[in-house]
């Protein structure tokens, strides 16, 4: 980012954290290592909104922000007026909302509806099976987020759904799309578990054969069906279908960053490196000083299978699972199938 303005808007995205509670314990969440961190007032949650409009303004960004936690709406004490006043920020372009939406009721929903920069609410649903959806988020989950989903889509939210795959659930995908088509959901994604740890990959990560089988099956989707749109803006999905045709780069350092709840800037929020604080210290000299995001953007030096790879420039690999799996985001996606020529 600089003073520059450009012609075109550049998209941008903004993963903002403003909770770490939640009322779910799921497997897989990054949070659940994560001892409770300080929560901003409202007054704080302002100045960070409008470092944001500024930062957008200034380098003509098309701005995304998605609110999210723990569970974001367990700050109803803010969330709503935060959404109001992010919605009347003049740079800021859309809105979203990762909720696990149990918590929304009629009035809740009214509120939202008011909001016009909304453009949708992301939940997640793990599986089309009971016992195994339940197993990952908390028993009696699957029949509770399935009638909330009905519920927002009944009331005119639009419904994205994440999926995230584990050894537990990644043949599940054709069969999920079937069930998301009957709830009428929008949009319908499916993301890798990243491991926090060397552990938690041994432990649930899936081998890059079964990544391949998994993305490829989405892919295939994505060719026959309108509804729910299909979702591959992730790395690797480059390596489906037609060799190079879909799939999105890794963001991290080049066009999105996150935000905790304290304020702390991260790199992404799968990638636990803090390299400010949007709150205390400028967001456009943290991006354009920062030595961790100055790495990351180079990547002629990424190393191992990335560092040849012919889809580099619009793939990268997912710097979060390099960083987990060997202490350096910068070596070769662990999760690729692709072999070196």
């Amino acid at each position: 980012m600089s003073e520059q303005v450009d012609v075109i808007k550049k998209p941008f995205y903004v993963q903002w954290h403003i909770t770490s509670r939640c009322n779910l314990h799921c497997e897989h969440c990054y949070q659940r290592n994560t001892s409770l961190i300080s929560e901003l007032d409202e007054a704080n949650l302002q100045k960070i909104a409008d470092k944001l409009d500024d930062m957008a303004a200034a380098n003509n960004l098309k701005l995304a922000v998605s609110i999210t936690g723990g569970e974001p709406f367990f700050r109803k004490d803010v969330i709503f007026k935060l959404l109001s006043y992010l919605q009347n920020k003049e740079h800021i372009d859309a809105l979203q909302i990762l909720s696990n939406g149990l918590l929304l009721g009629k009035e809740e929903v009214a509120t939202l509806k008011k909001i016009k920069k909304l453009k949708g609410l992301q939940v997640s649903l793990e599986s089309p099976d009971k016992a195994i959806h339940d197993q990952i988020r908390g028993k009696g989950n699957f029949e509770k987020v399935v009638e909330k989903i009905a519920f927002l889509k009944e009331h005119g939210i639009k419904i994205s759904v994440m999926m995230t795959i584990s050894k537990l659930n990644y043949k599940q995908i054709a069969e999920m799309n079937e069930l998301l088509k009957k709830l009428k959901v929008d949009i319908f994604g499916v993301d890798r578990f990243i491991p926090e740890t060397k552990s938690d990959f041994d432990k649930s990560a899936l081998r890059p054969e079964e990544i391949k089988e998994a993305f490829q099956t989405l892919h295939d989707l994505s060719q026959t069906q309108q509804s729910p749109r299909i979702s591959l803006n992730r790395p690797l999905y480059c390596l489906t279908g037609e060799k190079g045709t879909c799939g999105a780069r890794c963001s991290a350092a080049t066009s999105s960053f996150a935000i905790l709840p304290d304020g702390r800037m991260l790199p992404c929020r799968r990638l636990p490196i803090p390299i400010g604080n949007v709150l205390k210290d400028d967001i456009v000299k943290i991006w354009n000083t920062s030595p961790v995001l100055t790495a990351l953007r180079d990547v002629s030096k990424l190393t191992g299978k990335c560092q040849n790879c012919e889809y580099v420039k619009q793939c990268k690999g997912c710097r979060a699972s390099a960083y987990a799996v060997y202490g350096d985001f910068m070596k070769e996606d662990p999760f690729c199938w692709k072999e070196n020529k």
